[in-house]
Order: structure tokens, then C-alpha cells, then sequence
């Protein structure tokens, strides 16, 4: 079984294949633990206060099947240029923010039985919010992700301390993330964690 992606860049055995695709092969191996609740997606310009941040969020989320920053119905005002990646779908389709998102063992096995069914995976960014609307399951757009998506400057350390708790997208640099993680944790409000 390939969990392959339409639009993948990478190519591997004559296979395109995307960092999305590898989760998704490690989600579906997983799935057979039935210790997992929830699997965490984060891409790694994603900044995470602490580790504790996942912890957090899944207790404080813990009815949720889906997190992730927003959700919204395909219509034809929506300049979003990826829907044709989303055709697979049946219709209504939605679509949300992918760069962080939490999806419950119960979504994830609905989304391997639409990739079984299929052949491959839709585009992540419409499958997980369509297939979730779709079957009823529970979804929320936690204000901690409320990511600041931007192209300017990363956020400073003032900026991120002044939002305890709070995602940060993007944060390419990774020893910038660390060194924020560092000096967050000498600071005296644990909120964060």
C-alpha cells in the first residue's frame, strides 16, 4: 500500500513521495498499538513552546477528533488554488490548515479506509477536515493554535512569552526554536506548559 499524496516532489523507487506520505505509513503501523489516542502532525517550522504543549492540548481537547488552526467549506469565492488536489473527495469538501494538527486514532482509521479505498491519499490540508465534517466527528480550533502565519520576521522571545502557551508558525530556523524553548522555561510562568 503507498500512501502517496497527489503533488509530491520527491521521488523514491519511481515513487513520489512526501514527508506526509512517511506519516502516514508510521500512522498506519501505529494504529496497531492500541496505546495511541491521538498522532500529532507538526511540521518543523512549527514552533512548540514545550513538550509538555502536546499534553497539554490533549487533555484540554480531549473529546476532539480533529485540531487544527481553522476550517472552512469549499465555495466558489474561495481563491484557495488547491481544490483540484481535493477532487478525489466527494463533495461538500473542506479544508484547513495543516502545518500543526491532532487527529484521533478513530479519524485516522477513517482516513486509512479512504486511502485503501483509493488508491492514495487526497491532499492532507482537505482530506482530514472533509472526512472529519463528513462522518460528524468531533472538531476544534484551539486558540493556541492561532498560529501567526507571517513572511516577515520570526517572532521575538518578548512576543512569544507575551502568548503562554501559543504555536508559532514560522520559525524555520531550528536552533532558534531551541534557544526560545531554553529561555521559556527560565521564565516563572509555567502557563506555557
Amino acid at each position: 500500500m503507498a500512501y502517496r499524496q497527489k503533488g509530491s516532489r520527491v521521488k523514491q523507487d519511481g515513487i513520489r513521495v512526501l514527508a506526509a506520505d512517511k506519516a502516514m505509513f508510521f500512522i498506519a503501523k501505529a494504529l496497531r498499538q492500541p496505546a495511541y489516542r491521538f498522532f500529532w502532525i507538526v511540521e518543523d517550522d512549527v514552533f512548540v513552546p514545550s513538550a509538555y504543549s502536546f499534553r497539554r492540548m490533549d487533555n484540554k481537547y480531549l473529546q476532539a477528533d480533529y485540531l487544527t488552526r481553522y476550517v472552512e467549506a469549499e465555495s466558489p469565492a474561495s481563491k484557495w488554488h488547491h481544490w483540484d488536489a481535493a477532487a478525489i473527495l466527494p463533495p461538500p469538501r473542506y479544508r484547513s490548515h495543516a502545518s500543526a494538527i491532532r487527529v484521533s486514532t478513530r479519524l485516522m482509521r477513517a482516513v486509512l479506509f479512504f486511502v485503501r479505498s483509493h488508491g492514495r491519499m487526497a491532499f492532507s490540508e482537505a482530506m482530514f477536515p472533509t472526512l472529519a465534517k463528513q462522518r460528524g466527528f468531533r472538531i476544534r480550533t484551539p486558540k493556541e493554535f492561532k498560529l501567526f502565519c507571517c513572511n516577515r520576521q520570526p517572532p521575538t522571545l518578548a512576543e512569544i512569552a507575551g502568548l503562554p502557551g501559543y504555536w508559532w508558525h514560522r520559525i524555520k530556523n531550528a536552533t532558534l526554536q531551541e534557544e526560545y524553548r531554553q529561555s521559556l522555561t527560565t521564565f516563572r510562568d509555567h502557563r506555557i506548559l
